[in-house]
């Protein structure tokens, strides 16, 4: 399933390439993905505003990183993937590939061709802990800006009902202080009125004096009930405001616990990540690593295959080579020993000629005996090349040096032979005359 498939409320296993992709782009993991309902929260925090406020949180939470996957998958499919990027994931077209290979920060499983690149590997773990960090840090806000409207609510709550007791308070207060007056108005009135009954009448003063007095005293306990009752209710009201009072400090408290206890959830999530990620960082090292290890014996035992096979090969090489030399050697040996007793033969007629020739100046043998000794020198000097070039330049070289030489004594021989024709026959001329 891919990242075009989450919805709201259903909870899908993303396996698409692209998607997975996105996921080691951003960070984001399956978990952040999952879909929790209410009832959960509800079942879990035995105070509904709480369980309410999570369930929100969460929502949100899932609903940011849904959006930034889709944004990165949006990213994928237009902008285009690096071949690093192809190399962890093959399954995704040779289309997507960018003609420039960066990597653009990203967290990624690197394949077996990425070993070399460990210092590439350690900035991307960097930037990827930036990102971690700063989605943490932004979590943080939501969580503290969440906790000051909470209490802004509650001081405003409070400064409400602070308002509404006073409120009541006054009024109690006027309506007492109205009851006073009201009562001492009506006492006075009521004496004016039996004043003048009995100054009309004939009883005598004494008994409407002690009625008055009974019911001055009797109107007065009245006023003391109806007193105490106020104060009572008053009272109850006090009372009742204080457990109000105390009733909101138990859930401010209490809201105060839940939500620390809350936030030490959040922090152990976020270490739990951290060590998640630490762990997954350590196993891909490890990993890496390893293929490391394994991609080094492998070079190292083709390295040291191929080493055997050159030097197979080096020996194969000597070999013919040193059959090719002994071979060479015989046949140079057969050569010279030809030469050699075509120069003695040579050498012979010369002297014969020599022996004809009476005049034959030693200057001739002098240059034969310098030729020999260049012969011999060029000789040892090609000898000594063949131990420091190849084999097979050698023998051309040498074979080349031979003709040459070869070709200079038939030319300086044939030279020699033209001068003592002319010294003949300049003998024979200087005869004649």
């Amino acid at each position: 399933m891919s990242i075009r498939d989450l919805k709201d409320n259903n909870n899908i296993e993303i396996s698409s390439p692209k998607s997975m992709l996105a996921m080691h782009r951003t960070g984001v993991t399956q978990k952040e993905i999952l879909y929790v309902p209410e009832s959960a929260f509800l079942n879990k925090h035995p105070d509904q505003l709480i369980a309410k406020t999570l369930y929100t949180q969460h929502v949100n939470l899932r609903q940011k990183a849904i959006n930034i996957l889709k944004q990165e998958y949006n990213a994928i499919i237009s902008e285009g993937i690096t071949e690093e990027e192809r190399l962890v994931f093959p399954s995704i077209s040779k289309q997507l590939v960018k003609k420039t290979t960066e990597l653009d920060g990203k967290y990624l499983k690197y394949a077996d061709n990425l070993g070399p690149r460990r210092g590439e590997i350690k900035q991307i773990v960097k930037k990827d802990q930036q990102l971690w960090t700063q989605k943490r840090e932004q979590i943080e806000k939501e969580e503290q800006q969440y906790v000051n409207e909470w209490k802004t609510k509650l001081t405003e709550q409070e400064q409400q009902t602070q308002q509404i007791i006073k409120a009541k308070q006054t009024e109690m207060l006027s309506a007492s202080q109205t009851l006073k007056q009201t009562t001492e108005q009506q006492i006075k009135e009521h004496q004016q009125k039996h004043e003048q009954r009995v100054k009309e009448s004939l009883f005598p003063p004494t008994l409407v004096s002690d009625y008055l007095t009974k019911t001055t005293q009797l109107r007065e306990e009245r006023f003391e009930e109806k007193y105490k009752q106020i104060k009572e209710k008053s009272n109850k009201a006090s009372e009742q405001i204080q457990k109000s009072k105390s009733f909101k400090d138990e859930q401010e408290s209490e809201y105060v616990k839940k939500w620390s206890e809350y936030a030490d959830e959040v922090q152990e999530y976020m270490k739990r990540a951290e060590e998640t990620k630490q762990k997954r960082y350590e196993n891909l090292i490890s990993e890496l690593k390893a293929k490391d290890e394994a991609a080094a014996q492998i070079k190292i035992k083709a390295t040291q295959q191929k080493i055997q096979q050159e030097t197979q090969k080096k020996e194969e090489t000597t070999k013919r080579l040193a059959m090719i030399e002994q071979k060479t050697i015989e046949a140079k040996e057969q050569q010279q020993k030809e030469r050699t007793v075509q120069i003695k033969q040579k050498l012979e007629q010369i002297k014969q000629v020599q022996t004809q020739q009476q005049k034959v100046s030693t200057e001739q043998t002098i240059e034969l005996k310098q030729l020999a000794e260049e012969r011999i020198k060029k000789v040892q000097e090609a000898t000594k090349l063949k131990q420091q070039k190849d084999e097979a330049e050698k023998i051309k070289w040498l074979e080349n040096e031979m003709k040459l030489r070869e070709r200079q004594m038939e030319a300086i021989l044939k030279k020699r032979q033209e001068d003592w024709l002319m010294k003949q026959k300049a003998i024979r001329l200087g005869r004649l005359q």
